[in-house]
Formats: structure tokens, sequence, C-alpha cells
């Protein structure tokens, strides 16, 4: 059935014709910061989603706190890119029940943010719950929807079209065929604007994971399809703006068991990236991470098992335009389920890795991640620790090292300028680049704080940019300028022309300064010039000077 509630998947899910299967290398992945938040009372808070705000590097995360009073509420925390605590909010259902938040979009135009979970309204049963909150975490409207069978309806996925429109995924139980593949396309008032349900070919459960959209409006959905046979296939599917299905396809792992997919985002070439868990001949239930085309013909795939006997599974997916990062958890011979994240090439070959182990050694849960548009990607999930079980686990990763900063203190002479940087951290190395991005320095090794330049023109504007990297990527350039200096000036050419009683003119060579620069031309009738007679300023190889004393 997919992922109980308040519990990892209980079943190996997720399957696809697969072409490779990876271990991990060491590990270059590293967290920047993290966070775990533990509430009193029943000791079991989640992390499910996370989004955001890449204007001002906020996110968002949504799941659920426990409390002996209330139970599992819905949580909702604002946190800065420290990890810190801005603002937070929770919503307790009237049935004082099971209310968990499971996804969560940021729209960046109005910034509002909406949230997808379930809700115990009244008796055992959940509803579906919808909510819009403004940036203060401010409730503005919400929805709740109930399948006609009053039975288990749940809320899983959330993401915005590019108007702003929420769209929503998970099922509605109806009194025809259990619970049904539902997605819904709402308006930025939680107005119902349309909505699709599928069922499998078995009338069993059937759900719906994640949702992203494309840049031509088309909506894809992931999750899966309980067949004639009793097990789940993943299955994907591409809708237009109306919801009417344009094209599926649906992915039968090796074991011919339950497959589930349970993440999916949209990469800058309209590449679909999903991941989640398959079985494989023999049982072992692997996760799972596959790229198709925009008409969801398979690109790559590849599953990586953990060393453990129990399952794995990828629940975040996202790509910087380069690479793809993958969260989830393996199973560990030591160590039980431990969060995963994965940096992968555009093959699905692993790049590096980082796994979390709370410190119970025990059972612990990576979901949703997001790219947020510069220099990290930011992750949502669970620890499970000694002293107070479960816990949220919130965690920001630097995918580029970190940019250097160019020092003001710049030294110059006419040919040549020292630039000079503050020391990055965790870098492996310096490049001094052009202002077409060639490399000047060649790599510097870590640490370095300067480079020089030399047979540079003189009085010449110069930029350069200047880069850390690491073993995996490089960081963002950061840009300075600086003029050489200017050359003296070269003797006479002549001797004084056009000498008058009270004036003359004054011929000179410029050395090798470019045309423009200025020079400043004075004469004295003290040899140490420590008095002068008259000035002038040029442009010229020429100078007049004025106001003198005759003979």
């Amino acid at each position: 059935m997919g992922r109980a509630v308040n519990n990892l998947p209980s079943i190996a899910l997720m399957g696809i014709v697969l072409c490779l299967t990876l271990k991990f290398p060491a590990q270059a992945l590293h967290i920047i910061s993290s966070a775990t938040i533990t509430e009193t009372g029943a000791g079991d808070d989640r992390s499910y989603g996370i989004a955001v705000d890449t204007a001002t590097n906020v996110a968002y995360f949504v799941g659920q706190t426990s409390t002996t009073a209330t139970g599992a509420d819905i949580w909702i925390g604002k946190y800065d890119s420290s990890l810190a605590l801005l603002a937070s909010a929770t919503y307790n259902a009237s049935g004082n029940g099971t209310d968990i938040g499971q996804d969560i979009a940021f729209d960046p135009t109005a910034g509002n943010i909406f949230v997808i979970g379930y809700a115990e309204e009244s008796g055992p049963n959940t509803n579906i719950w919808l909510a819009k909150y403004n940036s203060s975490l401010v409730l503005q409207a919400s929805a709740t929807i109930n399948g006609s069978a009053n039975a288990t309806d749940q809320g899983l996925g959330v993401t915005l079209d590019n108007s702003g429109n929420p769209i929503f995924t998970g099922f509605l139980t109806e009194n025809f065929g259990g619970a049904n593949f539902w997605t819904a396309k709402y308006n930025s008032s939680l107005v119902w604007q349309a909505s699709a349900t599928v069922k499998g070919n078995a009338g069993g459960n059937d759900f719906g994971y994640d949702a992203a959209v494309d840049s031509n409006g088309n909506i894809y959905v992931l999750g899966f399809l309980t067949q004639t046979s009793g097990s789940q296939n993943i299955w994907l599917a591409q809708y237009n703006s109306s919801l009417v299905i344009q094209t599926s396809v649906s992915i039968n792992g090796s074991g011919n068991m339950n497959d589930a997919g349970y993440a999916i985002s949209i990469d800058s070439n309209t590449n679909i990236l999903t991941t989640g868990v398959v079985t494989e001949t023999g049982g072992d239930a692997n996760l799972w991470i596959a790229r198709y085309n925009s008409s969801l013909i398979l690109q790559a795939s590849a599953t990586v098992a953990g060393s453990g006997s129990s399952s794995d599974a990828g629940q975040g997916i996202a790509s910087d335009g380069n690479s793809i990062f993958v969260h989830g958890y393996l199973n560990e011979t030591a160590g039980g389920a431990n969060i995963w994240t994965a940096k992968l090439g555009s093959n699905l070959a692993i790049v590096s890795s980082v796994s979390t182990n709370g410190s119970s050694n025990g059972t612990d849960d990576g979901r949703r991640l997001t790219y947020d548009g510069d220099q990290a990607i930011w992750a949502a999930g669970m620890v499970n620790n000694s002293s107070s079980g479960n816990d949220i686990w919130l965690g920001r990763f630097p995918i580029k090292p970190p940019s250097p900063s160019f020092s003001t203190n710049v030294s110059a002479s006419a040919v040549s300028i020292i630039w000079n940087w503050i020391d990055a951290s965790a870098e492996t190395g310096y490049q001094v680049l052009t202002s077409t991005s060639g490399n000047l320095s060649g790599t510097l090794a870590a640490n370095t704080t300067s480079w020089t330049e030399t047979n540079l023109s003189t009085n010449t504007l110069y930029a350069r940019s200047i880069i850390s990297l690491d073993s995996d990527d490089i960081s963002s350039a950061t840009t300075a300028s600086a003029y050489t200096l200017a050359a003296s000036p070269g003797n006479a050419v002549s001797t004084f022309t056009l000498v008058a009683f009270t004036s003359m003119a004054i011929t000179f060579d410029a050395n090798t300064n470019p045309s423009g620069t200025a020079f400043t031309v004075e004469i004295s009738t003290a040899g140490n010039f420590s008095v002068t007679s008259a000035s002038s300023q040029t442009v010229l190889t020429t100078a007049s000077l004025t106001g003198l004393l005759s003979n």
C-alpha cells in the first residue's frame, strides 16, 4: 500500500526495466547546516516536504509534530539559510487525531505557500487537507476533500503551474474501486478548477505521490497503480493543463512485486526526473532513479542498494541543470535505515553521497529535497534519536564550493596587478579568469589568497573573476576590476617651443601609456621643484604653460 501513515514504506516499492545497479563511492557531498526539532509528548515528529523562496534564501518545511494533548498535528516551519527558525504554525483538526502535512510549494510571485496533507476531522478516517498561508505563516484559506466512501483519503504532493495555481495529488477512497489515484487543479484562492482520478486494473489501492509542471504547462504525476496480480507498478503520467491525460507509462520491477514512484521533478532540458523504490528478482527492494524525456520515453535508469537486507527508497529528487540530487534512505548492515543524499551525473552514476544516522542507530527517513537556484540543496526528513524518538530533521547541502571574495587591497604596478581575495572554505583550489572565463592562473592551491598577473599594459583597466573549486564542482564567480599604474612619461622630445614673454610649450614622450592618459606638466625655477611656477593637465603629449615671469 505504499507508505503507511507515520511510517516508512512497509513494503518494497517502485520499478522499471533497469540498466544499472550502483554502489556509492567516497563521500564528498557534505552538510552546510542541519537541525533537529523535538516536541514534547508522543515523540513522533517528522518533516516531509520543503519549498524555498530563492529571492530571500528562506525555506518552508512541512510535516508533523506530536504532543500528548493533541496527537499528531500538521506543522509548518520557516527557516533561514542557517536553519534558524523564523516562524512556525501548527494545525489540529476537529477530530483531535492524526493530522499530517505531506508537501509544500511556494509561489514566488505572490509570496504564498500552499500545503497538502490529511486531517482527521471526525472518526478514525482522514480527509485530504489543502491550505494556503502567507509568508508569515498566517492561514489564508483551506479546504478538505472526502471521498465517496467516507474512508481514508490522503493528500501527498503539491506543485504550482506557471500561473501560480496549485496542482495536488494523493488518493481518494471511493465507493467504486477502493483508493484511487487523485490529481486536482485549484486556483490560487483554493477554488477547484479540475480533477482526475485513476484506478488500477485490480480495483485495489492506487496512490499519487508527487506532481511537476513543465514550461509548456503539462502536468506530470507519479505514484503507483495496483495490478490484477495484486502487485503495484510505478505509474508515471502526463496531463495537459486541463487534466486530460496525454500519455502514461507503467513500470514493473524485475521481481514482479511491489514498486512505487515517490518524487518527480523537471530539469532545465524538460527531462522528467523520478525516484522511488523497485523490487528486483529475489525480492530486494532498491532505491530507483530514472530520467524520461517529455514524451515519457526512458532515457536512463539506475538502482542503488544499501548493504542491509531491508528496503531502500528515493523520496526526493532535484537538478541544478548539471547534476541530479536524490534524497531518501538506505538500509545498512550496521545502522539500520539511514538518510541518504547523493549527487549524480547526467548518466545517473553517483558522484558523491552522504548518510545521516540518528543517535539510536535505528530508522531514519529522508523525504523531499529542492534546489535553491544558487548554491545549495535543502532536504527534509526524520532521524530517530535515543532520548527523544523520531525528530524532525532539516538539512542544507552545498552543491558548489563557497565563492571567494576579492579583497579591496589590490596592489598594482605599471605592468602587473596582484589580485587578493579572502580564503573560502572547503575548497581544493582557485582559478582567476578573464572576463570571457578564460583561465589565466591555472589551478592554484587550496588556501591561496593572492595571484600576480604580469605583462600587462600600463594605465589600463582589467576585470577578472575568481572561482573556487572542490572535487565535484566550481563556485559562482566573483568579479573585480583594477587599473595598472601609469608609466612615467619619457623625456621631452625637443626643447621648449612657442617661447614668449610669459608662456611656453613643451612636447614629451608618452612612454607606454595608452591614448587618453592624463598627464600633469609642471615648471619650477627651483631644481628640486619645491616651488611650482606653473602647471598644466593634458591628455595630449603637448602642454602649454602660461602665467610665467618674463626673463
